[in-house]
């Protein structure tokens, strides 16, 4: 019986630890994901982020650039957000708020796409957010004290990832959905092109384009294809990577899942009686 007890008890604690520990891995929407760009054609390069205004997906542009599909504004040099609604049903996105460090909007946070929401995003549809006056979100200009210009030295690669600069200092976005605030790490840099003004890269980031070689330190190409908000791809990638670093229901999700079946064996062991065996009778 104590042994019984004991392997019962040894299921029950594999279930609830795995859930304790892995559980706040998990995104709590099911109905929304987030991706991060850098948006720059001051410079040519082909990593400027697409889908882009004029996208048949695209349901809210929520920025003002140098394209008839935006205004005919200034062109872009900035961080990008893009939201997209992965759920089969609408959402409602009411606010965003975005958190860096030593950017243009202070403390308060960037909150300049008031004037677009709320907005009703349809299942499939994309809203994207980035400046909206002149420059306004150039969110890589003033960078973290100390950090790059090194491409292998930032907060996204290299020593300074783990200082406490970077560390303490991961931009952050704020979306209220459905009147749900949920907080996104920005965990590869990517708004602010890894903790520094990337522009200054030395040498400049090979990113693929035919043209690269004419880029110089102080006028490098900063654009930064999307990548979920959840990769650690930055600087790193410029082409990107839409896949999160650890898949949004993959990993924890399956070994909770490994570790409750585990559980439900060794319970049933416990728990139910043995099969018995009839004896033989000896002649």
């Amino acid at each position: 019986m104590k042994k019984t007890l004991s392997t019962a008890l040894l299921g029950f604690l594999l279930v609830t630890t795995s859930f304790i520990i892995f559980a706040p891995a998990v995104r709590a929407s099911t109905q929304y994901s987030v991706q991060v760009g850098y948006a720059d054609d001051l410079r040519a390069a082909p990593n400027f982020p697409s889908p882009w205004c004029g996208s048949p997906n695209v349901a809210l542009f929520a920025s003002v650039g140098d394209s008839a599909c935006a205004g005919n504004g200034p062109t872009w040099d900035d961080g990008a957000i893009l939201i997209t609604n992965t759920g089969t049903s609408p959402i409602t996105i009411n606010s965003l708020t975005v958190l860096e460090p030593n950017d243009w909007c202070g403390s308060g946070g960037c909150t300049i796409w008031g004037g677009y929401l709320p907005f009703v995003l349809a299942p499939g549809q994309q809203a994207i957010f980035a400046q909206t006056s002149g420059q306004n979100f150039d969110t890589s200009d003033f960078g973290l004290p100390g950090i790059g210009p090194s491409l292998t030295d930032n907060c996204n690669a290299g020593a300074e990832q783990g200082s406490a600069t970077c560390v303490n200092n991961i931009p952050t976005v704020e979306f209220t959905v459905n009147g749900v605030q949920s907080d996104f790490k920005d965990v590869g840099f990517t708004l602010d092109t890894g903790g520094f003004d990337s522009v200054n890269s030395n040498p400049c980031p090979d990113n693929g384009n035919p043209n690269s070689s004419n880029d110089q330190p102080g006028a490098c190409n900063e654009s930064l294809q999307w990548r979920d908000i959840s990769s650690t791809c930055g600087l790193t990638c410029p082409g990107g990577n839409p896949t999160p670093a650890v898949p949004e229901f993959g990993f924890p999700i399956v070994l909770v899942a490994a570790l409750g079946l585990l559980a439900l064996v060794l319970v049933r062991k416990a728990v139910l009686p043995r099969r018995l065996v009839p004896s033989r009778t000896l002649t």
